[in-house]
């Protein structure tokens, strides 16, 4: 059994070494800026290491690793390793849902860069539906394990969009909890823009209008908490 020790929110390397073949994954860095996304990751990343879906584990591992969107989408549709039995459907059902994810966004009109630069969150998704986590709200009336669709792979109703609320970003302000930085896109916010905010019930999350505005129209929940947008 691999260590389950957390280290300063750092998911332990041993988890990650203890599926990799001939090393690899795991490096001893933070892989989501957000604590809670952090948080997420190591939560999923602990319990399919403790289901015995090693395999998996490590292809996140190295997925997330990578420095550019091919190198990326050629570690997910690589068949090359698999494990046996349950952690091989496992594996096969985690890449399918990413790839899914990946090519909605493109047709949501995510260019390659874009899509790169929001593989993490998608990731995170999927391998919390992997392990079983299934804490988002989709739309009354759909059925999320019935269309093919993956994590919260629910487009949000556009007059839920239309809704979120506005706010005046401040630099030093308390509103968004010390965060500076679009959550989506990584990059910074300038003192005075507008920011669209999401209604997660501990905090409102902040991010560019245009940045949520893309992400919504593949997935109705916030990518920082995965709290469902309502109807």
């Amino acid at each position: 059994m691999a260590d389950e020790s957390i280290e300063d929110g750092l998911i332990s390397t041993s988890i990650a070494n203890s599926a990799a073949v001939g090393g690899g994954g795991g490096a001893q860095q933070r892989l989501f800026e957000g604590p809670e996304q952090q948080d997420q990751f190591d939560e999923a990343m602990r319990v399919l290491d403790q289901q015995g879906h090693h395999g998996l584990v490590h292809r996140v591992f190295l997925i997330l690793e990578q420095r550019q969107f091919d190198e990326a989408m050629r570690v997910l549709t690589d068949d090359d390793e698999h494990d046996g039995g349950l952690a091989d459907r496992v594996l096969d059902e985690f890449c399918r849902l990413l790839t899914e994810d990946v090519f909605r966004l493109r047709d949501a009109g995510y260019d390659e860069h874009d899509t790169f630069q929001v593989l993490h969150l998608l990731a995170l998704m999927a391998a919390r539906e992997a392990a079983g986590f299934h804490d988002y709200e989709s739309p009354a009336g759909s059925q999320p394990d019935s269309g093919g669709g993956g994590f919260g792979a629910v487009p949000a109703p556009a007059a839920a969009v239309a809704r979120l609320e506005k706010r005046t970003f401040h630099a030093g302000g308390n509103g968004g909890g010390g965060i500076t930085e679009c959550s989506n896109c990584l990059g910074g916010f300038v003192d005075g823009e507008e920011v669209s905010v999401m209604p997660c019930p501990l905090r409102g999350h902040e991010f560019h209008p245009e940045c949520i505005t893309k992400w919504l129209g593949i997935s109705s929940t916030c990518p920082l908490c995965c709290h469902g947008l309502a109807c």
